[in-house]
């Protein structure tokens, strides 16, 4: 197989603004989101395997598990529910075991529950695999393994892959090779790892889309999922590259192809500190990821903003031509990059006269698009490993354009995929809800526009210094937003018993409006809508009554009357109104309304307090009706599957 066993490891590369890998054109897509943990060396594993699920349980808490090598035989402890409960069940648990593997899941085949948990077994016991994935073919191979008399325990797509390595078993001696036999029968996506009991202290895993972390220690060796549940053991971090198939021992690790082809894995770039992970005193992470904005907007501008230079974006200073030239732009999204897509198109547009179309990727792949060759689009996750993104991402690849990327997590499959991008330091993120990283997406689209404003020229650095000014303010201005906390929690509170709530807006704000509903509809479980306050008249005006809560979202810019006037509209139709402004004034006083202030600023940076603002009111809504806010019902931290 040519072992190739590596004990060196990777300092940490630090300067974010480098352009990142190219594309391979025929990468495939990754699937659902679980957490994967695994050990082998001189400690014991249980602790360390819980303790890593409960770090990665962002990634799914339907189900959880655990596997590792006794003396005898292979062990293995499930769960129903968040990792919680697996801790109580191993509390009292005194296992000697030194190798073992953990799974954290978010359901896709098989309703969550205790037998449809990961880790999963063969017919004998002896083999117990853990899978971040989907196996598209795995009916026609589960009648196959059953023609032959394989019994099956649950109803998940990860199991036949457990039952194909034990029948190779009965041909190869060898865990490596029989894994990857098994692998060779498989369509679909996966990041597995697999302990087997006549093969100690070996885990073996292999990757296709899905991220997968190699740790290096001394005399013993770690993998995950994500970097957060490694962190606090070792800094020497890998990720391997799709295709490839590893043995991991307390010696090291060794990597070969599917094919069987000596291999390498990949560096990776540390993000954060372990540090970081924890909640730091506050109640939930996401109260924490909401605190931490003026830090990391801070750290987006970090040598990226100079009065007397300008803007510095070295992912994409290389192509920043591309954006002289083009008549519009495309940005590919979901969610709530989505929403801050639509930010984008207005800094874009009104800064560089340049023309946005932002697209969910979830509807773009198959309809008609007038891509040319060559075009610049913009593809966004923060995760970096959304599934209907990436698709996206390979469609237009197809037509030739020219993809970059704008993403939080270095050595993403986003981050590889694209030629180049802007990398947004907003440091891990645990809560579901996206915070932090929504203000890093609008800070770094923010300098993006600026720069292909100057490429365009229609943006100076010496005629808009105060504007840059204001730029590099714009921690101090969340920092007076996040200390409003206490009339936040009186809106929540009136929100948690509405039963309508609208948010209204317009242009920027209206994106914003977009978000804020679904922080409610993803928290708080209330049924929420964004609106165009344009559109009032044009249908949504009827729903208005005495049981309708509309917050309209008004800073003060060019569009300040129009808006004033629909708001009037609005309230002589009853209805409970909150308005958000930054324009002070007593003829406040003639509206039955309850009116917000968030500081004065520039009219392209309000979108900045009024985020931020509208994440508190979220936050304490969900909080205020009791909801598991860092885990939503039926939702996971990044979406990966289609």
């Amino acid at each position: 197989t040519g072992r190739i066993f590596r004990k060196t490891f990777f300092r940490n590369v630090c300067d974010l603004n480098k352009t990142w890998f190219v594309l391979r054109p025929n990468a495939t897509m990754p699937s659902n989101v679980c957490g994967i943990i695994g050990y082998t060396g001189k400690e014991r594993v249980l602790p360390f395997l819980v303790s890593g699920l409960k770090i990665l349980e962002y990634r799914g808490y339907d189900s959880c598990g655990v596997a590792f090598q006794e003396k005898n035989a292979l062990k293995v402890i499930k769960s129903k529910g968040e990792v919680d409960r697996l801790i109580e069940k191993t509390r009292e648990l005194k296992s000697g075991a030194v190798t073992g593997i953990g799974h954290t899941r978010w359901a896709t085949h098989g309703k969550p529950s205790v037998t449809n948990a990961h880790p999963h077994l063969d017919c004998t016991g002896k083999i117990a695999l853990v899978h971040n994935g989907v196996i598209e073919n795995y009916q026609e191979l589960k009648e196959d393994l059953l023609s032959r008399g394989h019994r099956f325990a649950s109803q998940t797509d990860t199991e036949v892959l457990a039952h194909l390595i034990e029948a190779n078993l009965e041909k190869e001696k060898d865990l490596l090779q029989a894994v990857a036999e098994a692998l060779k029968k498989i369509n679909g996506a996966y990041v597995i790892a697999v302990i087997g009991h006549d093969f100690p202290g070996q885990i073996i895993a292999a990757r296709l889309t899905s991220p997968l972390i190699l740790g290096f220690g001394e005399g013993e060796n770690y993998i995950a999922s994500d970097q957060p549940a490694l962190l606090s053991r070792t800094k020497r971090l890998a990720v391997m590259k799709d295709g490839q198939i590893a043995r991991i021992t307390a010696d090291g690790i060794e990597i070969i192809t599917i094919e069987g082809q000596k291999a390498n894995y990949q560096k990776i770039l540390l993000q954060a500190e372990s540090r970081r992970v924890t909640k730091a005193g506050f109640k939930h992470f996401m109260l924490k990821e909401i605190f931490e904005q003026p830090e990391t907007i801070r750290n987006g501008l970090r040598g990226r903003i100079d009065l007397k230079k300008g803007i510095k974006l070295g992912g994409i200073e290389d192509c920043l031509e591309r954006f002289s030239k083009i008549n519009y732009l495309p940005i590919v999204a979901c969610g709530t990059s989505f929403h801050a897509g639509l930010v984008a198109k207005q800094y874009f547009q009104k800064l560089a006269n340049l023309p946005v179309a932002v697209e969910d990727a979830s509807e773009l792949v198959g309809f008609s698009h007038p891509f040319k060759r060559g075009q610049p689009v913009i593809f966004v996750s923060q995760s970096g490993e959304t599934a209907d993104v990436l698709t996206a991402l390979r469609w237009a690849r197809k037509k030739g354009i020219f993809p970059l990327g704008l993403v939080n997590v270095a050595g993403s499959s986003l981050a590889r995929n694209t030629r180049a991008g802007v990398y947004l330091r907003a440091g891990y993120e645990i809560g579901v809800a996206a915070t932090k990283t929504f203000t890093a997406q609008l800070t770094a689209f923010l300098l993006w526009s600026i720069l292909a404003a100057r490429s365009r020229k229609t943006f100076t650095y010496k005629e808009n210094r105060l504007f840059l000014k204001e730029i590099l303010d714009l921690p101090n201005l969340v920092s007076q937003v996040l200390g409003q906390e206490a009339s936040v929690r009186k809106i929540a509170w009136r929100l948690a018993k509405a039963k309508k709530v609208y948010f209204l807006g317009r242009g920027m704000s209206h994106a914003l409006a977009l978000e804020a509903a679904l922080k409610i509809k993803e928290l708080a479980y209330l049924p929420a809508e964004g609106l165009m306050i344009g559109e009032l008249k044009h249908g949504p005006l009827a729903l208005v009554d005495s049981e309708t809560t509309m917050v309209f979202l008004i800073p003060d810019d060019e569009n300040f009357d129009k808006n004033l006037n629909s708001l009037n509209e609005t309230a002589a139709r009853g209805g409970e109104i909150i308005v958000l402004t930054n324009r002070a004034g007593g003829f406040w006083r003639r509206f039955k309304a309850d009116v917000y202030q968030f500081p004065q600023c520039h009219s392209l940076l309000t979108v900045f307090p009024m985020a931020v603002w509208l994440q508190l009111v979220a936050y304490f809504t969900a909080d205020h009706l009791g909801r598991p806010i860092d885990k939503p019902r039926h939702l996971a931290k990044s979406v990966t599957v289609e």
